[in-house]
């Protein structure tokens, strides 16, 4: 199920929809990939000069302290909190 939110929302330059597009496509995958999730919530939400991207699912978690040789989430700590540019 999609749920578009309401009203309309504003459009952003390509660069930063295509980042926002990667950063939730990686998001859904970890989640299905790692996490075992079915379902998932996408939220995005636009306020002075951010965009903050929130995905929640039904998957098994993480231990976020536990370490990694990858960069995970701490590779993308950046990523979490985009700042919207005036096209």
């Amino acid at each position: 199920m999609i749920d578009l939110g309401h009203g309309e929302a504003e459009r952003h330059g390509p660069e930063l929809e295509t980042a926002l597009y990667r950063i939730t496509q990686e998001a859904l995958t970890n989640a299905r990939k790692h996490g075992g999730a079915s379902r998932a919530l996408v939220d995005i939400r636009a306020s002075d000069h951010c965009l903050d991207v929130s995905v929640c699912d039904d998957g098994n978690g993480f231990d976020s302290h536990a370490r990694t040789d990858g960069f995970g989430l701490h590779g993308h700590a950046r990523t979490r909190r985009t700042r919207r540019r005036n096209p």
